[in-house]
């Protein structure tokens, strides 16, 4: 039950009218002085500014314009106008996606006094506006106007896309040569990102111009495959978009967990940064059960046989053998064949077989190393998709966790026989309808469950190492003081 604390009214001025415009708030664990509880959205328009950001000077942005154009608390009294000129406003989030974000803009606000033209019906401008959802007063998605569709009541729906969008606008030449994808020494958890990257090319400003009015990205934490190398050479001089890279290279062949926050200067100040992870592993973690009779409120378990799942592979190629000497020589040239198979997938699901090409001169070992390789970049087994409406327990005010968006969740249901920690891969949030979230949890991907258990091993020898260094950082300390 919600306790009403205090309502503040401010008068604004739109189109000429002066409207009250009032909001209330809350204790008792919803909407507390100096703090927000719920969804709001802000609109307007942003440009870059230098500031400091982990004890790092970068360009980040500042908001030029900034308007609350929704308020899931916005609750008014009678003859107000509330926080919400957008209707049916949805946060759609799916892993190593932009995120998008969708609304209905009214042509006009019903209120006591009568009906008046939206104040921000004619404000919001394709590629000119940017929109920021917080979640409890913290930023959780920043993106821009792409697309307006009017409406024949003279509404229209308005959608924007995740900042992340701008990757594909920038195309960097790539020379053949070898590159890390990522960061660079296999040994430290936690290691710079060079220059020389995949992803480093995938996600920074390489040219003045790359810059957008949200200032450079700032890369975050990474540690999915660490100090690997790849060599482009074969592939000639890349032109490829930013995004194409950051699929073509990383997420397509590793997968991972891409996760972007929006980070305040040092400072304090209203300037803020947009930082890239890319994880091998979601670090974040919520106390916040989801829980059959308790907040679970709707569920689907899907298990479909995708395009990605194979059993076998078989590879051809031809094999040239030469014989005699001189004139008596004589070339023959052989078709060859290797078929490599999971047999506990065929077990499962039969034979589900793709087929290679191999050029040149090759032979049956060569031929059974390729095939193998091309099974291994398809999956042998069906990864589950669950589905699930949940109630988040904050928004009624609990004092708990969020649930959300890359977290791993505590998910209980003894009739559908499930206790399992899962990570949210995807999140449709309707923020006037909080209770009707939808969560879905996949099963750890097998690319991603051979990478944690690959990470946890160089976990413990970083550990091992660390503890090797200390004792003897400890005995030339001794040593050295007698």
């Amino acid at each position: 039950m919600r306790e009403r604390s205090t309502c503040i009214t401010s008068q604004r001025t739109y189109d000429g009218l002066n409207l009250s415009v009032s909001f209330t708030k809350f204790q008792n664990g919803c909407r507390k002085e100096g703090g927000a509880i719920g969804y709001q959205v802000y609109a307007g328009t942003i440009s870059k500014k230098t500031e400091t950001f982990n004890g790092t000077s970068a360009l980040g942005f500042q908001w030029d314009t900034r308007e609350c154009i929704f308020d899931s608390q916005g609750d008014t009294i009678e003859g107000s106008v509330s926080n919400r000129f957008l209707e049916d406003p949805v946060l759609n989030l799916a892993k190593n996606e932009f995120g998008s974000f969708e609304a209905t803009i009214p042509y006009q606000i019903n209120t006591a006094f009568g009906s008046y033209k939206n104040p921000v019906y004619t404000t919001l401008k394709y590629e000119k506006t940017w929109l920021v959802v917080e979640e409890d007063g913290k930023p959780i998605w920043l993106g821009y106007v792409t697309e307006t569709e009017k409406l024949f009541d003279l509404s229209y729906k308005l959608y924007a896309e995740g900042v992340l969008g701008y990757l594909q606008r920038f195309v960097p030449k790539v020379n053949g040569g070898t590159y890390y994808l990522t960061t660079d020494n296999p040994l430290e958890q936690w290691s710079s990102v060079p220059s020389n990257s995949i992803f480093y090319l995938a996600t920074q400003a390489l040219k003045d111009y790359y810059q957008g009015p949200y200032g450079t990205f700032g890369i975050g934490k990474v540690n999915i495959q660490p100090g690997r190398t790849i060599d482009t050479s074969s592939k000639g001089t890349l032109f490829e978009s930013q995004w194409s890279l950051l699929n073509t290279f990383l997420l397509e062949e590793y997968d991972g967990y891409l996760r972007t926050r929006i980070v305040r200067a040092d400072n304090g100040t209203a300037v803020w940064r947009v930082y890239i992870d890319y994880l091998v592993e979601t670090d974040a973690t919520t106390t916040q059960t989801i829980e059959y009779g308790v907040n679970l409120l709707d569920f689907s378990y899907v298990e479909q046989m995708s395009s990605d799942v194979v059993t076998r592979v078989t590879a051809y190629g031809t094999q040239t053998t030469t014989s005699g000497w001189w004139i008596f020589k004589t070339t023959t040239v052989s078709a060859i064949s290797e078929t490599v198979r999971d047999e506990a997938a065929e077990a499962k699901y039969g034979i589900i077989e793709k087929c290679i090409q191999v050029d040149g001169n090759t032979n049956n070992d060569n031929l059974r190393k390729e095939a193998q390789t091309e099974l291994k970049g398809y999956k042998q087994n069906i990864e589950p998709v669950m589905t699930l409406t949940a109630y988040d327990r904050v928004d009624s005010g609990e004092s708990n966790d969020r649930l959300g968006f890359l977290i791993k969740t505590h998910i209980i249901s003894s009739p559908h026989e499930i206790d399992k920690w899962l990570v949210c891969t995807k999140l449709k949030l309707p923020l006037d309808a909080p209770n009707e979230k939808q969560f879905t949890f996949g099963l750890t991907p097998e690319k991603l469950t051979k990478q944690q258990v690959q990470k946890q091993a160089m976990d413990s020898v970083w550990t091992i190492a660390q503890a090797i260094i200390s004792f003897l950082n400890q005995l030339l300390g001794n040593l050295s003081s007698s």
